[in-house]
């Protein structure tokens, strides 16, 4: 008998030590089942929460927009709308035209840069010369004048 009360606690304590291991085993799995289901469902949480900020968003910008649109009813008549074409017409011609000058001011300069030093040496001998032609005409006129009123 003591045999088979031996055999009993023996095979108690196996099963026992068995049943623990499946608990620990079971309770493993339901941890990561738990966990992942979590993880899953916090996922769909926030892609939901993601649309409808998104959506609160889009609705809040057609908001401001429809907003700024009545503002700009109210400022602006028709008249006004108008008179600010014509200005902004006006201002768009200006900038065209300097626009087009200053590109034939700087197609000038660029033509004058590639002349060089010896083009600036001209000028000034010309300037030079048409004084010294426009002193010989003031002196020729002031001889005239003195012959003329002597004779």
């Amino acid at each position: 008998m003591p045999n088979t009360a031996q055999e009993l606690k023996e095979k108690f304590l196996r099963t026992l030590d068995n049943d623990n291991n499946t608990l620990l085993e079971s309770l493993h799995i339901l941890e990561e089942l738990i966990t992942k289901h979590r993880l899953q469902s916090q996922t769909e949480k926030d892609g939901i929460l993601t649309e409808w900020m998104a959506a609160r968003c889009d609705a809040m910008c057609l908001k401001i927009r429809m907003v700024e649109m009545q503002i700009l009813c109210d400022t602006y008549h028709v008249e006004s709308v108008q008179a600010l074409k014509a200005v902004s017409e006006n201002l768009q011609t200006a900038v065209h035209d300097h626009k087009a000058e200053l590109h034939q001011v700087s197609q000038a300069l660029t033509a004058y840069e590639a002349v060089g030093a010896g083009f600036d040496e001209m000028v000034s001998e010309y300037a030079k010369l048409r004084d010294e032609v426009e002193n010989k005409r003031w002196a020729l006129t002031e001889l005239q004048q003195s012959l003329e009123d002597d004779g």
